[in-house]
């Protein structure tokens, strides 16, 4: 086995933003979607490997792309508004937060991969699917919160560019928030699952190499309350 590609990470901001008339700043209006994660396998010619998938360095033989995605759709009042030719300014209030978070998982195999090979890759599938299961929801939640009922501020070249820039920054950190406690934490556990199997080539057997790995991260987070991100992210 050899040492494969980077998880991959992604952020999308849906702006499907509803103006509603409020007298004051409503709270606790938030919602959270978990949909089902998504598991793709896809076969390659590794002399003609297709061109969707991330290429491969010299020594590597196979890659599991891991994307985090969160959709945001907020609903918020229009404060104050400032009108100024090139420098608007808008102030907003959110009312209210639905997101809608997503997990997908391709795994890309060369012909004929040898099943300790195909063991290690569905080992990272794995930690990204007990991240995204046990700890998605909570972390979505836990970023809503702080934007829910809050009040922010943007400025653009007009009204319009201006309220999109506070809306932006009311959900912008919600997101990335949500990524940083899922798909940083999948790199992460990725990496320590990698340096415990050596990229799968010694015979430590997966499932032991992933409750070993989760463990080792937890004992790390403990040891250093901050520690730095791997992002956008690692696994093989």
């Amino acid at each position: 086995m050899r040492k494969t590609h980077p998880v991959k990470s992604t952020i999308i901001l849906l702006f499907v933003s509803s103006i509603i008339a409020c007298p004051a700043a409503v709270r606790g209006n938030v919602t959270v979607k978990r949909e089902p994660p998504v598991v793709e396998y896809k076969v390659f010619d590794p002399a003609d490997p297709p061109k969707e998938m991330p290429v491969l360095k010299k020594g590597e033989d196979a890659v599991t792309e891991t994307v985090f995605r969160c959709l945001v759709n907020a609903s918020y009042k229009v404060g104050n508004r400032s009108a100024r030719p090139g420098n608007s300014s808008a102030t907003v209030t959110v009312a209210g937060l639905q997101l809608t978070l997503r997990l997908r998982v391709v795994i890309y195999l060369p012909k004929n991969a040898p099943e300790k090979l195909k063991a290690h890759e569905e080992g990272h599938r794995r930690v990204a699917e007990q991240i995204y299961k046990e700890r998605a929801e909570k972390a979505a939640r836990e970023f809503a919160a702080k934007a829910d009922g809050g009040q922010f501020s943007g400025e653009g070249i007009d009204v319009a560019a201006a309220t999109k820039a506070a809306t932006q920054a009311a959900i912008e950190p919600v997101a990335k928030g949500y990524l940083k406690l899922t798909g940083d934490v999948s790199a992460r556990v990725g990496d320590i699952y990698d340096a415990i199997t050596a990229h799968g080539v010694n015979k430590i057997p997966e499932d032991d190499a992933i409750k070993q790995a989760f463990k080792d991260y937890e004992k790390e987070l403990a040891d250093n309350p901050a520690p730095a991100a791997a992002g956008p992210g690692a696994a093989d």
